[in-house]
């Protein structure tokens, strides 16, 4: 709980660095084909890889939403970044 607390802070005092960061690199990625659900499996991999290493909690059949919540920022910057319509 406390890694996804001091990751939110962290994602706060970076975020306007990332949309500069974001609309940087997007200008060199505009021509992909990839589409929502691609952007889905690679945050699960970056989340199942996450979990394997022990930088989030494994929260496989509990009630804690950390895994999900986490996977929902990735996706977000992810489609921000390859501008793909939700």
């Amino acid at each position: 709980m406390l890694i996804i607390k001091y990751f939110f802070i962290y994602l706060s005092k970076k975020q306007l660095k990332m949309k500069t960061t974001t609309k940087r690199i997007s200008q060199y990625i505009n021509s992909h084909q990839l589409q929502q659900d691609d952007i889905r499996d690679i945050a699960i991999d970056i989340i199942d890889s996450m979990v394997m290493n022990k930088v989030i909690t494994d929260c496989l059949n509990t009630e804690n939403q950390q895994e999900f919540e986490a996977q929902d920022i990735i996706v977000e910057k992810l489609t921000e970044l390859f501008n793909i319509q939700k």
